[in-house]
């Protein structure tokens, strides 16, 4: 029995060595399953994040290749302009530096004339530069002119030029400003920073300089002549040297100390001065005596600033929202090529650059409209505001003839500021008309006669006809019912050459000058055509 059993034993023993082989091979096989499990799991793990991030990627893409299209569009019509600007950079350079240099004391019409000699030099010699040149546009923009324009200076060309050469120059600028254009401007543009206004006159003359260049603080000398103070000279050529680490100036016997934010102006009220080369060459000479065209465009401003508030209003909030508009769009601009530039990596993860360039997407979109419509604002702008022009046209007229008065007797002096005061008082107290063209005519009428009664009240009654011919002549040469040779042959007589005069008939009583007028008539006007006959 013993035996029956331990055999019985052993076969259940190797029954269960047997199972127990199977449930190891079994647990084997599971384990490996298992493992091929979780590696599967991993792997669609896996696959699910690199599924959302080639989803995330193709929606970057997307993204980026739209807002890369718009920038593309942009940036290589910026690539055209920009090669454009870089072929002329040094030949308008040079003219902007020539400009600076050289053309502050010309009228606007001789500025003209040299800035087309120049460019015609400078096409003979292949030197590239814009044919257009705008010293504006080279060494200005619109936000800074309008700063100007807020604080006093007129907006005409002339006068933007001129807010050129005074703030960039590096001589301290002397301003020919007989009718005070420039003193307002400068008072008012530096009256926050505490500005010093003294005449070399003043027993303090030099002790408000000195304590206004150790202060770092604007000094405005008005009312200059022809010669300057010596004692400015080492001030004008800036003979500033650093002594124990500070700047320092020597004036007279005294080593000042120098404030780098010391400014300098100079005015005076002379209409044409005569100053020495030494001063010249130490100072840069600014001529702000208004012309006709530029007191026209200023006085356009005081007419549409009267009769159309609105439009001016709007015409100043379109130039500051371009310039914002224009400045977010760089700075984006700015931003985008700093991100391209240290993106790292695969630049679709990237999605701070995406995000940007989208955001300049729809930046550029909303500016571009803005800007289009911007550009026909300004347009229905200005188309409305020449409607006005008329009336600054005979405003402008009317101080020029009262202007030339000083030639009749130097006692007769009338001040521009006086002037615009008239004459933006009479557009105040004129009665409203049904239509615009009775108000135009009511306001010439009106500032024409206002003038002409204001002005006659302050004359010699002798030198009153002299004044209504003077104003009817001008009004009428304005009207071009007298032409410029007509007027010039009126008051300095036939200017023809002696080969074209005819040999002068033997008549006694007439002169040789009056062949020659005679002649001119004949020749040049078909009116008097056969006169010699």
């Amino acid at each position: 029995r013993v035996e029956a059993a331990e055999k019985q034993l052993n076969s259940i023993m190797a029954i269960l060595r047997s199972k127990q082989q199977h449930l190891a091979n079994v647990e084997a096989q599971i384990a490996k399953l298992e493992e091929r499990y979780d590696k599967s799991l991993q792997e669609k793990s896996n696959l699910e994040a690199t599924m959302a991030l080639c989803a995330a990627r193709l929606n970057r893409a997307g993204r980026l290749t739209s807002a890369l299209a718009d920038e593309q569009v942009r940036w290589e019509q910026l690539v055209v302009d920009l090669g454009e600007e870089l072929t002329n950079v040094v030949g308008d350079s040079l003219m902007a530096a020539g400009s600076v240099a050289y053309l502050g004391p010309f009228t606007s019409d001789f500025r003209e004339e040299l800035i087309t000699n120049w460019l015609g030099s400078m096409k003979k010699l292949a030197v590239a530069a814009s044919s257009n040149f705008s010293l504006i546009h080279v060494m200005a923009d619109a936000y800074e002119v309008r700063e100007w324009n807020r604080f006093g200076l007129p907006r005409d060309n002339v006068s933007v030029e001129n807010g050129i050469f005074v703030t960039k120059t590096n001589r301290w600028p002397l301003m020919i400003d007989p009718q005070e254009q420039a003193n307002r401007w400068i008072r008012q543009m530096e009256a926050e920073n505490n500005l010093k206004m003294i005449k070399m006159t003043d027993s303090s003359f030099m002790r408000h300089l000195e304590g206004a260049i150790r202060l770092g603080l604007p000094v405005l000398i008005w009312e200059v002549g022809e010669t300057l103070d010596p004692s400015l000279t080492p001030i004008l050529l800036k003979q500033v040297f650093t002594q124990g680490g500070r700047l320092v100036i020597k004036l007279g016997d005294t080593d000042i100390e120098y404030d780098p934010k010391f400014k300098l102006y100079i005015t005076t009220k002379m209409p044409n001065p005569h100053y020495l080369p030494e001063i010249c060459i130490q100072v840069t000479i600014v001529n702000f005596t208004v012309t006709p065209s530029g007191l026209e465009d200023q006085l356009l401003v005081d007419v549409v600033s009267n009769e159309r508030p609105e439009l001016e209003e709007q015409r100043t909030e379109l130039i500051v929202r371009i310039n914002k508009d224009k400045a977010q769009l760089l700075a984006i601009e700015d931003k985008i090529l700093r991100l391209l530039f240290t993106s790292q990596g695969n630049i679709l993860d990237d999605e701070e650059l995406i995000e940007t360039l989208n955001e300049s997407k729809e930046t550029s979109a909303v500016i571009s409209a803005r800007l289009t419509e911007a550009e026909e604002t300004e347009e229905k702008i200005s188309v409305a505001r020449e409607a006005y022009r008329s009336v600054a046209s005979r405003g402008s007229c009317l101080y020029f003839v009262v202007a030339q008065l000083g030639l009749v007797d130097p006692m007769y002096q009338f001040s521009l500021k006086y002037f615009n005061m008239v004459f933006n008082l009479v557009i105040k107290q004129a009665p409203k008309m049904p239509t615009l063209d009775d108000r135009l005519k009511r306001l010439i009428d009106d500032i024409t006669l206002t003038f002409y009664s204001n002005v006659s009240r302050g004359l010699f009654e002798k030198d009153k006809l002299v004044y209504s011919f003077m104003l009817c002549a001008a009004i009428f040469m304005q009207e071009k019912v007298i032409l410029e040779d007509d007027w010039q042959f009126l008051i300095r007589g036939a200017i023809i050459s002696a080969q074209e005069i005819p040999k002068k008939p033997d008549i006694p009583t007439l002169s040789d000058l009056s062949w020659q007028n005679t002649a001119y008539l004949d020749l040049r006007k078909p009116a008097f055509k056969g006169l010699m006959q």
